[in-house]
C-alpha cells in the first residue's frame, strides 16, 4: 500500500508539473 501510494503520488505530481510547464509556453 505504501509503495503504490508513493509511486502514484510522484507520477501525478510530475504530470501536473509537465502539463503546466508545457501549457505556459504554448499560451
Amino acid at each position: 500500500d505504501t509503495i503504490a501510494s508513493s509511486a502514484i503520488l510522484p507520477q501525478a505530481r510530475i504530470r501536473d508539473l509537465f502539463q503546466r510547464q508545457y501549457t505556459r509556453p504554448l499560451l
